[in-house]
């Protein structure tokens, strides 16, 4: 089941744990909340969506900034 007007180009997301980091990360698995997040997303709009998920703000700025 795909809601209507979808636009017809990919969406891109990246999804991002904001995890408290210092010396040591707070959490060394992967995130599930974001993984529950884009599997939610995924059953909704499966062929229009590309989904990201990155456990570490730096990391996802590196990316995002590339693009």
């Amino acid at each position: 089941m795909n809601p209507p007007n979808l636009p017809s180009k990919k969406i891109i997301v990246y999804l991002v744990d904001l995890t408290h980091t210092g010396q040591l990360v707070a959490s060394n698995v992967h995130p599930y909340g974001i993984g529950l997040i884009a599997a939610y997303m995924k059953e909704f709009l499966n062929d229009n969506l590309h989904i990201e998920l990155f456990g570490s703000l730096i990391k996802s700025v590196g990316k995002i900034i590339k693009k």
